[in-house]
């Protein structure tokens, strides 16, 4: 046991009964952890953990004498707080790694309010870089004298892997603007598009789920799920997802609705939101843990959109899904446009120009900043059409948006209209590129399509969910 003599014997200035600590080589008495410490252990070594600001502490004590290192943090928190230019204050530590052997995380909460982050020990802490990466875990209360200590389980969620050979999934949200709004996970029949499956994503205050896709690194379903909250308005997180309906928020984001999700083959994330366009997250499998909570700070470390590459940031540059594109050994992200018919001085006169697809170039995780349109040829792809069950799930009837994108198990690029008339493959070998612009061929499919308003499209690939550099 760890006692403190200087508190039993009332003598505070008697270090004599202090053990010394190896500190650069040197044996130190005295010496500042932080304020408050967590039990850890990594690589079957023993360790004190403590916070100062944005420093982070370990104390080696499996064995004598103890050891200080002093390691530099990714992703704590770095705006001014109201006691600038003093550091923060970490006074709440917890780990349940002392009765908890599945346990890999240790968890602070700043003084001054300013959230939950926590440590994943296995795969976010490398004590030969020195290096310590925090995400955000939740929110903290503002408090200037307080101490944390655990029992029970460690609250992280591990969402189940759902990747099967053969399913196609969508995801789904009705009445997304109405006063109780629902979603889904839709299990498709790759062959018929007929529903055979799915689950309910449930959650307090869910407005809506999009950009949903299958990580190839991880084999984890992500999406962006978008809460109201009285005080706040509108907020977005991504979150790991799977068919028993658990939900594992990973980071909450800026931004507006996100739509258009996907993953390119290296694991890089690309969706895109109405206010700042275009976003790319790299390494999402690595932000450990996850949290049974969506009250988290923004993540305002790790910085997602495109907009330095592009002032407008891709904004309306881009369809409302995205399927990969290989196509002359460079890689794309794929979009059909939104379409409407054009009105001139009266009804509708029908379509006066070709659909288009957009292409965003990003091979190997590198984004171009230029957009390539394809002009359909042949007039494949279907013109808005009106009834009463799509008004009724909130469809402009006068545009047509294709919010749903899947790359089947056979590499087939497919697209769904939200007005449910039809599932069209995108004919690749008819994709032509001349300087920046080029033409595109599509067919209709037997496949069933569903009315819904606010949707998206993914497809797990066992194949490319067996790759080498796997994190599990």
């Amino acid at each position: 046991s760890y006692t403190c003599e200087a508190v039993q014997k009332n003598k505070f200035d008697d270090y004599s009964g202090t053990e010394k600590v190896k500190v650069g080589g040197k044996l130190e008495q005295k010496i500042y952890l932080g304020a408050d410490l967590a039990y850890v252990k990594k690589d079957n070594e023993k360790y004190l953990a403590a916070l100062a600001g944005t420093d982070m502490k370990l104390l080696k004590i499996s064995t004598k004498p103890f050891e200080l290192i002093a390691l530099t943090t990714v992703g704590l928190p770095q705006y001014d707080m109201p006691m600038h230019p003093y550091k923060r204050v970490w006074g709440t530590a917890w780990s349940h790694q002392a009765w908890q052997k599945t346990s890999d995380n240790v968890y602070f909460s700043g003084d001054d309010g300013a959230g939950v982050y926590a440590l994943s020990l296995t795969n976010n802490l490398d004590l030969t870089t020195g290096k310590a990466k925090f995400v955000p875990f939740g929110e903290a209360t503002k408090t200037d004298w307080n101490d944390g200590f655990s029992c029970g389980t460690d609250p992280q969620l591990d969402p189940k892997s759902d990747c099967r050979e053969g399913k196609m999934y969508r995801s789904s949200t009705k009445n997304r603007k109405g006063n109780n709004p629902t979603s889904e996970i839709m299990l498709l029949d790759e062959n018929t598009g007929e529903k055979k499956g799915g689950w309910k994503v449930e959650a307090e205050g869910l407005t809506a789920i999009n950009a949903c896709a299958m990580n190839p690194i991880d084999d984890m379903v992500y999406c962006i799920l978008r809460f109201k909250e009285a005080a706040n308005g509108f907020k977005n997180v991504i979150a790991r997802l799977d068919s028993e309906g658990t939900i594992g928020y990973v980071a909450r984001i800026e931004g507006d609705m996100a739509f258009s999700g996907v993953f390119d083959d290296e694991g890089n994330y690309y969706f895109y939101e109405v206010e700042f366009g275009l976003h790319q997250l790299k390494n999402i499998n690595k932000i450990l843990p996850a949290s049974k909570s969506p009250k988290k700070a923004i993540w305002r470390e790790q910085r997602t959109s495109l907009q330095d590459l592009r002032n407008d940031g891709f904004k309306w540059k881009v369809g409302a899904d995205f399927a990969i594109l290989n196509r002359d050994k460079k890689v794309y992200l794929a979009s059909i446009m939104p379409y409407s018919e054009k009105e001139e001085n009266g009804p509708q006169l029908g379509r006066v120009e070709p659909q288009r697809v957009s292409l965003v170039e990003i091979t190997g995780g590198k984004v171009d900043s230029e957009v390539i349109y394809l002009m359909e040829e042949g007039q494949v792809l279907p013109k808005p059409v009106d009834s009463a069950e799509i008004r009724e799930a909130g469809i402009n009837h006068k545009e047509i948006t294709y919010g749903t994108a899947w790359k089947s198990i056979s590499g087939d690029i497919l697209f769904a209209d939200d007005s449910g008339q039809g599932v069209y493959k995108l004919l690749k070998e008819s994709v032509t590129i001349t300087a920046g612009k080029g033409t595109v061929k599509f067919e209709k499919t037997k496949m069933k399509n569903h009315i819904t308003e606010w949707n998206d499209g993914f497809v797990c690939d066992p194949q490319a969910n067996k790759r080498i550099e796997k994190v599990k």
